[in-house]
Parts: structure tokens; C-alpha cells; sequence
């Protein structure tokens, strides 16, 4: 899945590279820096959750036979999640690599970088909790993917849903003042959504 990553962080790095009419292409004048931050964010999370939601559901019959020879499940963890956190942040560091890259950002690599190993460590664990649910089969899991990225997108507060055009999210609870200056504020289920706090980051 490594080329798969590459390839569509440099369809993102591509498409992100934008400058006005007229004007030679560079960073400074680069109208999609925001887009291509986000595109970056949801992809972290779509390869993350991709890789993590079946990892539970498809080693059962394994699981089971270790269950029955006594053998602790700490020892299928040491074996699956060290891996699968060392995959994902170099993915990460494919998509920063790809992405800022083809946008010539030149500056905070390391400090990105780092988000988007967070962000898709925090959707790997998603993923794995969803994998683990009773009854699940890997079908099913698969199918999920959608279900729980799709509020991710809605939710990060990036356009077209930035959060002042989601200010009915706050309900029941009531919108809070904003004082001049100040940006609008999140809807209490952005909370929740590894993408918001990646995105602004």
C-alpha cells in the first residue's frame, strides 16, 4: 500500500500547487495551502484506518487458538501495534514528503510531519477498536471505513465546512460568544475528531 500512499499524496501535492493567474508558482502565492493541508489530514486517516480496522477482526481464529494454549493476547499486541505505528508514521512521512514537497513548503517538515503521524496513529487506533467489536466480521469492517472518515471531513472545520456554517452542530447546547478577532468556535462533536485538531494544528 506504500505506492498506493504515494500515489495519492502526489495527486494532492499536484492538484495543491496553484498559483494566481499570470504569476510563476510558488509558495507564497499558492491559493490551495489550506486545501492541501487538509487533503494531507483525511489522507493520513483514510490509509490509517484502512490498514488498523480489519487487524482485529481477521487474526479471531488466531486469537482463539492462543486463548486456548494459555497464551497471553499482550504477546499479539507486542507483535501487531509496534509494527503498525512504524508503517504509519513512515506513511506519513511519504505523504509529507510528496505533498509539501510538490508545494515547495520549505519550512516546519519535522513539526508536520509529526501531526500527521499523530492524526493517523489516533485513526489506526479507531480502527482497531472498530476491528474489535463483538461479532464484526471483516466485511463489515471494511465497510466502516466511510462511516467514520466521513465525519472527519465534515467536522475538521475546513471549507466548504468551516465552523461558522456549522454553528447548528453546537445544539443542545448554545453557540458561544465570540469576541471580535477571534475565530468561531468549534461545535462540541469536533471535539472528538482527530482531523479538527490535525487541521489546526
Amino acid at each position: 500500500s506504500t505506492s498506493f500512499s504515494v500515489l495519492l499524496a502526489l495527486i494532492i501535492g499536484w492538484v495543491g500547487r496553484s498559483a494566481r493567474s499570470g504569476e510563476e508558482y510558488s509558495y507564497a502565492n499558492n491559493q490551495n495551502l489550506p486545501a492541501s493541508l487538509f487533503l494531507a489530514v483525511i489522507l493520513v486517516s483514510f490509509l490509517a484506518l484502512s490498514a488498523s480496522v480489519q487487524e482485529v477482526v481477521k487474526d479471531n481464529a488466531f486469537r482463539l487458538r492462543e486463548r486456548l494454549l494459555n497464551i497471553s493476547p499482550v504477546l499479539w499486541l507486542l507483535g501487531k501495534i509496534p509494527w503498525l505505528l512504524l508503517s504509519l508514521a513512515f506513511q506519513s512521512a511519504l505523504v509529507a514528503l510528496c505533498v509539501f514537497g510538490l508545494i515547495r513548503l520549505s519550512v516546519a517538515w519535522v513539526d508536520l510531519w509529526v501531526v500527521l503521524t499523530i492524526t493517523s496513529w489516533c485513526s489506526a487506533a479507531l480502527g482497531l477498536l472498530v476491528s474489535s467489536l463483538p461479532r464484526m466480521n471483516e466485511r463489515v469492517a471494511l465497510a466502516s471505513v466511510p462511516l467514520l472518515l466521513v465525519p472527519q471531513l465534515i467536522l475538521c472545520g475546513a471549507d466548504p465546512f468551516s465552523f461558522e456554517r456549522v454553528a447548528h452542530l453546537h445544539a443542545p447546547f448554545e453557540v458561544p460568544q465570540k469576541e471580535e478577532g477571534q475565530a468561531d468556535p468549534a461545535p462540541w462533536p469536533s471535539r472528538f475528531m482527530p482531523s479538527r485538531w490535525a487541521y489546526q494544528a
